[in-house]
């Protein structure tokens, strides 16, 4: 999956780089819905690794409660991030605040199934390091990608100041994304465990 995610990593950049058909290589911040990226992988990554362990007797020991603390989680993203968008302003600390509760959030996944998480992360880990090398690059070189786009409002930054700001989004908020979605989605994925398989 990490071969896999890196090659769509480096198509991405090309698109983009070479201004490609925008509905798969949008340059817009954030990455504007570009069919063609990382993102999408999250719940196949979940699915593909929960029947894995699942199949090798590591299945949550309780499904159900793996997915209602997995829900609880997906549902404090969407609460940071509505908080982040429409109540507070477009600021350093609103980014702060996003970056700190999506972390806050992400505990949620170890709670409802640790050896998923575990995987997931190492995942993710090895998903975010390369976009945050192409992101230090973007921005150096003026590409015009999403790479180095801040949110809508944001305030001028210097080009060290953007990239660490890109950086940590990068980590900050696909890392926790990474956990939930990719937790949530293998929870429904695995079968019921017997009782002397589950851990």
């Amino acid at each position: 999956m990490s071969v896999l995610t890196l090659a769509i990593t480096v198509l991405r950049v090309a698109g983009e780089v070479n201004d490609w058909n925008p509905t798969l290589f949008a340059r817009e911040a954030g990455g504007g819905g570009g069919l063609v990226g990382i993102g999408w992988l999250m719940p196949v990554c979940g699915f593909w690794f929960a029947r894995s362990l699942g199949a090798n007797g590591h299945a949550p020991r309780d499904r159900k409660r793996a997915l209602g603390v997995g829900a609880i989680g997906l549902l404090g993203v969407v609460t940071s991030f509505a908080i982040g968008r429409f109540v507070l302003p477009v600021a350093i600390g609103t980014f702060v605040f996003v970056l700190a509760a999506l972390a806050a959030c992400a505990t949620a996944a170890f709670a409802a199934w640790a050896a998923l998480a575990r995987v997931l992360l190492v995942y993710a880990l090895l998903a975010r390091v390369p976009t945050v090398a192409v992101t230090v690059v973007a921005v150096a070189s003026d590409w015009g990608t999403h790479y180095e786009k801040l949110a809508p409002g944001s305030a001028p930054m210097s080009d060290v100041a953007r990239t660490v700001a890109l950086c940590a989004a990068q980590l900050g908020i696909w890392i926790p994304l990474t956990l939930l979605i990719g937790g949530f989605v293998g929870a429904l994925a695995t079968r019921r465990p017997r009782p002397a398989d589950a851990h």
